[in-house]
């Protein structure tokens, strides 16, 4: 057990006397779906921020001199690990800040413990913008946003001791939030069990897993290469063939491919975000599994 979750362990069998920190730990979430998980967890224990907007293409974040800037007085920074943030490091390095390094308390890798989809054999960059260890999209399942809840509140704890109790405490009803409404989504979603879908990006695969929907096509033809019209007659047949209803897009993918295959084939466009905020400020991450869902189940007929 590494020294986080053992730290949080003990908290749980040795809880110590509860002091409120001199100030609260500042923490930088990558994005906002990491915010989210990071702000409950924390409670008032916290200040969390996110390095990009919910509308913002998470592929596309870079470090800039505006990240360094937001990271240099990070006590913590939550960051989903994997190759999704290749810009992380950099931004580390940039910040000049030694909390927050790769090893140390403050340094939260949230893809720890989470098992991985769509591991590629033999990864080639041939193949499009490939993800060498999996896909990346991990906290769009419900149940990795637990074992993401559990990493950001060992490294809390750990930094912390004296609030150990309040960040297993919210760890908990956390936990206990996702797995009521997780029970209510999927009897809701099982009379869709397999509805085919197709997909702009990759980017749903730990969703619909959970969820039980299928995918049987991607808008564009490897990852992050915009779709020719050859490929888009190939998703024309496999919507046709699998008698889909639904295109899934995210709000920056390319409106004018999805309406073309709505226009041929009589699929509905459903435009979610794979990140909490775009409604508005107050939205959680539950909040936004939540409207994902019913909107495509509002699309199906």
């Amino acid at each position: 057990m590494n020294a986080p979750r053992l730290a949080l362990a003990l908290a749980a069998f040795f809880p110590p006397q509860e002091e409120a920190p001199a100030r609260k730990l500042a923490v930088v979430a990558s994005h906002p779906a990491l915010m989210s998980i990071a702000a409950q967890v924390g409670g008032e224990r916290v200040t969390v921020t996110s390095i990009i907007e919910p509308s913002f293409d998470v592929h596309d974040a870079q470090a800039t001199p505006s990240v360094f800037a937001q990271l240099r007085d990070a006590d913590v920074f939550v960051h989903t690990g994997l190759d999704l943030e290749l810009w992380a490091d950099d931004a580390v390095k940039g910040s000049r800040n030694p909390r927050i390094r790769a090893g140390q308390p403050g340094n939260i890798d949230a893809s720890e413990g989470v098992k991985l989809l769509d591991v590629p054999e033999n990864p080639s960059r041939a193949a499009g913008d490939v993800h060498i260890y999996g896909n990346p999209h991990y906290w769009l399942d419900p149940l990795n946003a637990l074992t993401i809840a559990q990493n950001v509140a060992a490294g809390l704890a750990a930094l912390d001791p004296g609030s150990a109790r309040v960040y297993l405490d919210n760890r908990k009803a956390f936990e206990e939030d996702v797995k009521q409404r997780l029970a209510g989504w999927l009897k809701r979603t099982i009379p869709r069990k397999n509805t085919p879908l197709v997909v702009y990006h990759d980017s749903f695969p730990y969703f619909t897993r959970r969820f039980g929907f299928r995918v049987v096509a991607t808008v564009e033809p490897k990852p992050r290469v915009t779709p020719t019209q050859a490929h888009l007659l190939e998703v024309i047949q496999a919507i046709h063939a699998s008698e889909v209803k639904v295109v899934l897009r995210e709000p920056f993918h390319d409106e004018d491919a999805t309406n073309f295959l709505a226009d041929k084939t009589g699929a509905k466009v459903v435009t979610v975000s794979t990140m909490p905020g775009v409604r508005s400020a107050e939205e959680t991450y539950q909040d936004r599994i939540e409207h994902s869902r019913g909107a495509i189940l509002g699309a199906l007929p």
